[in-house]
C-alpha cells in the first residue's frame, strides 16, 4: 500500500476556490474562452451533469460542479491577476460576461476591471502596475475574495479555525474591514466587508492539509457546522465537509495521507 508523498495534491495548493454553478458546461466554456482555462479532470453523472471538474487558469487551479439538490449555486468573487488586463477583459466580455466596470488604474496599484460571468461569479481582472510583476508578490494568479457579513468576526474566525496568518488589514473609521489579505497553509485569500453590490458573496473552498480531522473539530469548535461526516470522495481522499454559516462560507477539508489507488 503506497503513502501519498504530500497531503496536498500535485499541481493544487492548500486552498481551491470551489465553485458551485448553474450550467458547469457552459462555465467551462467561458473559462476557456476567456481566461484560457485548460481543462485537468471532469466528472460527469449519467445524465451528462458535471458532478466535479478541475480547470487550470495561469498558476492556480479551479474546481466546480453543477448546483443540486441541498448544493445550491453560489456566485463567488474571484480576484485574477493577468498581463494585460485590457485584453482579458475584452476577452471575457466576448466569451458572454457582462462588464462591472471597465478597465482603469486604481490608487493600489493595479489596472482593474471587472465582470460578471454567466454563471454570476464575479471576477476581478487586474495587472499590478506598480512593482517588476503583473502580479504582488504574495498573491496567486487567481484568488478568492470573501465580501462577507462581519468581516471582523469572519477573520478572527479563520485565524482560530485555519491558524491564519493576517498579512495585511485595512480598516475604515466605522471599524469595519476595507480589504484584508491572509494566509492559510500556503495561500494567500483575501477578504472584506460585504457591501452592495459586491456582496456578501458565498465562497467554496477545498482545503488540502495533513490532518483534517483536526481542522474539523477547530471548526465545529469556533462556530461551523458540519454538512458531510468524514468518508471517501469520488477521488478515493478522505473528506471531511464543515461551513462557516458567517457568509455563508463553506470549506471541504481534504487529506491525503491515505492511498489515492
Amino acid at each position: 500500500m503506497v503513502k501519498a508523498k504530500s497531503a496536498i495534491p500535485e499541481g493544487f495548493r492548500s486552498l481551491t476556490p470551489y465553485l458551485i454553478v448553474d450550467s458547469a458546461k457552459n462555465f467551462l466554456e467561458f473559462i476557456r474562452n476567456a481566461f484560457g482555462a485548460s481543462e485537468k479532470f471532469l466528472m460527469r453523472d449519467k445524465n451528462g451533469a458535471i458532478r466535479h471538474a478541475e480547470a487550470r487558469i495561469g498558476d492556480s487551479i479551479i474546481e466546480f460542479a453543477e448546483a443540486g439538490p441541498g448544493w445550491s449555486a453560489m456566485p463567488a468573487g474571484l480576484h485574477h491577476y493577468v498581463k494585460n488586463s485590457d485584453e482579458v477583459y475584452a476577452r471575457a466580455l466576448k466569451a458572454g460576461g457582462t462588464s462591472l466596470y471597465e478597465p482603469a488604474n486604481r490608487d493600489y496599484g493595479d489596472r482593474e476591471a471587472g465582470v460578471r460571468d454567466p454563471a454570476g461569479n464575479f471576477w476581478f481582472i487586474a495587472t499590478h502596475t506598480a512593482g517588476k510583476s503583473y502580479r504582488p508578490e504574495i498573491l496567486q494568479e487567481l484568488n478568492t475574495y470573501f465580501s462577507v457579513k462581519d468581516a471582523g468576526c469572519f477573520l478572527d474566525f479563520l485565524e482560530k479555525a485555519f491558524s491564519a496568518d493576517v498579512i495585511q488589514k485595512e480598516v475604515s473609521s466605522n471599524c469595519t474591514i476595507q480589504h484584508a489579505k491572509v494566509r492559510i497553509g500556503d495561500t494567500v485569500v483575501e477578504l472584506s466587508e460585504g457591501r452592495t453590490p459586491w456582496g456578501p458573496r458565498a465562497v467554496a473552498l477545498h482545503y488540502y492539509l495533513e490532518n483534517c480531522d483536526t481542522i474539523f473539530a477547530r471548526g465545529l469548535a469556533n462556530g461551523c457546522k458540519e454538512l458531510q461526516p468524514m468518508g471517501r470522495s469520488v477521488l478515493r481522499r478522505p473528506i471531511r465537509i464543515i461551513a462557516r454559516w458567517l457568509g455563508k462560507s463553506l470549506v471541504y477539508c481534504k487529506s491525503s495521507g491515505r492511498p489515492d489507488s
